[in-house]
């Protein structure tokens, strides 16, 4: 094909748009789709980081109980969920609070021995474990 045989535009600007608003009037169709994609790109993106900051947001719970001997008395000992550590007053009492929620193992260690109890963590509430009587029956 030569030079003068090859196809051209008679008028250049004919085949640019003169303005921003030609361009749309010719492209609409092309226009709305791209702009409804971004639309649905952005709310997924908002859904996503609102679920996520949601669930962050879960507020922490507690428990307390008291640890006692099969005799009834109070005694010391040292319990652990995760890596949160307390230890039991002179009545045997035991308090934590701003654990997360959901399920934990309650590891409770007196006189060289260790009892573990799974425990539910509530948000927002402190969970009650009332008497808990370490019996002879404890591993050592």
């Amino acid at each position: 094909m030569t030079l003068e045989n090859s196809p051209r535009i008679q008028n250049p600007d004919q085949s640019r748009p003169a303005s921003l608003r030609d361009w749309l009037i010719q492209h609409k169709r092309v226009f709305f789709v791209g702009l409804l994609v971004l639309l649905a790109v952005w709310l997924v993106f908002v859904a996503v980081i609102v679920v996520k900051n949601s669930v962050a947001r879960q507020s922490p719970g507690g428990l307390e109980g008291y640890v006692l001997s099969q005799t009834g008395a109070p005694l010391a000992a040292q319990l652990s969920i995760a890596d949160v550590t307390t230890q039991t007053y002179e009545d045997g009492y035991f308090f934590f609070n701003r654990l997360p929620a959901g399920t934990a193992e309650l590891v409770i260690q007196s006189g060289g021995k260790e009892m573990r109890q799974p425990v539910t963590i509530l948000s927002d509430q402190a969970v009650n474990l009332g008497r808990i009587i370490l019996d002879g029956n404890i591993q050592p």
